[in-house]
């Protein structure tokens, strides 16, 4: 769809202008490329769009009233955010909330675990690590993990005892066991090139075979 202020940017034809139409042009043709990665495209879409927005916000703030209604809309938008967030942390919605422990395993892994690691973990806690931690994870994100439906499914089904686990365990450095591990299934490390290196409350990290604790 196009909006005002591309009009505007399509009519004065500058050359920072161009550049900004042909960026998003080119991207929304790309989101149609014939690969599966092509929802990648969209990641700096924003960039084009922002850039024009706040140059027709710009133009909008000059004016008294229109400035008042556009900061008043911003903090209201502003607040929802922060009301959402508390609301999900207070829920222990599992997309936002991390209990004591797991942020305790978080942190023990960031200082003590090798920088690149792969840890093997439910697909709900791989989306929190990458972000605590400079590791990398199985499976961790629907749209940023390769192979997104096999990794997931190869996780869930670790826990759940459906695969080889010893198998499963040559691509990883350690294993994360918490409370949302515990819903898929029980581990036991006999048998297993597992050793547990830390443990605190509910929450276990075994390390995979002889590397470093």
């Amino acid at each position: 769809m196009i909006t005002a202020h591309q009009r505007q940017a399509w009519r004065r034809r500058s050359d920072w202008d161009l550049l900004l139409l042909v960026w998003i042009a080119l991207t929304v043709l790309a989101l149609y490329a014939p690969f599966p990665l092509q929802r990648r495209m969209s990641l700096g879409l924003h960039v084009p769009i922002a850039l024009l927005a706040a140059w027709g916000l710009s133009v909008v703030v000059r004016l008294k009233w229109p400035r008042r209604l556009v900061v008043a809309a911003m903090m209201v938008t502003n607040l929802f955010l922060v009301l959402a967030l508390i609301g999900g942390a207070a829920a222990h919605d599992p997309r936002v909330f991390v209990s004591a422990d797991e942020a305790r395993a978080f942190e023990w892994l960031q200082a003590a675990a090798p920088r690149g690691a792969v840890v093997l973990a439910a697909p709900e806690t791989g989306a929190f690590i990458p972000a605590y931690t400079d590791l990398r994870v199985i499976y961790g994100h629907p749209y940023e993990t390769v192979n997104a439906p096999r990794r997931e499914r190869q996780v869930t089904d670790f826990f759940a005892g459906k695969i080889d686990r010893a198998a499963a365990l040559r691509e990883a450095d350690y294993v994360f066991v918490g409370p949302r591990e515990s819903k898929l299934g029980k581990i036991d490390p006999a048998g297993l090139p597992l050793r547990e290196v830390f443990a605190a409350g509910d929450v276990t990290v075994y390390a995979v075979g002889g590397g470093p604790e």
